[in-house]
């Protein structure tokens, strides 16, 4: 399996500029292999997603270089796999915990937020965690339920 490593530096000062980098990657979902070394599987939108931070990065006078990758052991590189599957599986477990709480007043502005963030959990579930079948089901019937009582 091929794997885009993104390398960065930014200069230490404004610390802001560390943060939004750090939220960046947090919010692609990047695994840290080292300090400032993080990886994605390579598809056409990891390797656009780190092209685009790169680009930011040296906008910040800092550096990022990208890499393309295998791993070399087979053990390691099914731990990393786990990682982003363990990753996924816990964004899955906090759309769970949504669902499970009772929808407030407006129960349309509810399911539309889980439904939101579902689908930018999806986006980055590289390796198709299970849970998103379990999820994907319970949003449904939500949905088939909130269909139903505006047609009443």
């Amino acid at each position: 399996m091929e794997w885009v490593l993104f390398q960065y530096s930014v200069p230490n000062k404004p610390t802001k500029l560390r943060v939004y980098v750090w939220r960046k990657l947090k919010a692609i979902r990047a695994e840290p292999l080292a300090e400032g070394v993080y990886a994605l599987p390579l598809m056409d939108k990891t390797r656009e997603q780190f092209e685009w931070l790169s680009a930011e990065v040296r906008e910040m006078k800092g550096t990022a270089v990208l890499w393309k990758a295998e791993c070399l052991s087979k053990m390691q590189e099914q731990d990393l796999i786990n990682r982003f599957r363990d990753r996924a599986g816990m964004d899955y477990e906090r759309i769970q915990e949504l669902l499970s709480a009772k929808p407030g007043s407006d129960m349309q502005l509810w399911l539309n937020s889980i439904i939101s963030e579902y689908a930018n959990i999806r986006y980055h579930d590289y390796f198709n965690a299970q849970k998103k079948y379990t999820i994907h089901t319970q949003i449904e019937k939500y949905y088939m339920k909130s269909r139903r009582k505006k047609e009443k």
